[in-house]
């Protein structure tokens, strides 16, 4: 589907890329919504959050061009609300758009450039760190390593933005590695923890 939009509109209609990356984006997040209401599986779920990740991010660039660099934010912004959506079991299944939404909301803010939106950088960390503190009570593995990958990510690229490359280096493993040992900690007394016993 996506490829037969993307010859036909390149045939029949003279549009920018970012136009086409729209048009095509639509044709398959609809396309995708009708297979996913048929049959609710994984890859159809993926196929439409994908596809409208690319519709979002064109229409951005076609709405206004200048505010490309920040599509990040819609990427984290999408993520979070898809992520919640499965959270609470709105989204089917899952486990699926548990995995996706939270990767969306905490990758997403790392494509952005640090000299025009920064800031973003912040709400990433903010994501992958609520992603940890999330993960250990709940015993979701998928989430604990979106978020300390998100954590590994984010830390160097804030502590060189306003330390440099002078300290920059040594501070941000310092912040990393202290961060990472807290997580192990709070993972190790997790588990420790007695379970509650349950009641037949």
């Amino acid at each position: 589907v996506g490829g037969t939009v993307s010859v036909g509109v390149l045939e029949y209609a003279a549009l920018r890329e970012s136009e086409l990356m729209l048009a095509t984006g639509v044709a398959v997040a609809v396309y995708g919504l009708a297979l996913w209401l048929f049959r609710t599986a994984g890859l159809q779920q993926l196929v439409v959050f994908v596809a409208a990740l690319i519709a979002v991010t064109a229409g951005i660039a076609v709405a206004e061009p200048s505010w490309v660099d920040a599509a990040g934010l819609a990427v984290w912004m999408i993520g979070t609300v898809w992520a919640r959506a499965a959270w609470v079991g709105w989204i089917r299944p899952r486990r699926t758009g548990l995995l996706i939404g939270a990767a969306a909301a905490a990758l997403g803010p790392i494509t952005v450039p640090d000299d025009r939106y920064g800031w973003i950088l912040a709400i990433g960390l903010a994501t992958a760190g609520l992603l940890v503190a999330v993960s250990i009570p709940a015993h979701e593995t998928v989430l604990l390593g979106l978020g300390v990958v998100g954590i590994v990510a984010y830390v160097p690229r804030i502590v060189f933005q306003y330390f440099g490359d002078d300290l920059g280096a040594p501070v941000s493993l310092l912040i990393t590695g202290v961060v990472l040992v807290a997580v192990a900690l709070t993972i190790a007394r997790a588990q420790r923890r007695p379970q509650p016993e349950h009641r037949q």
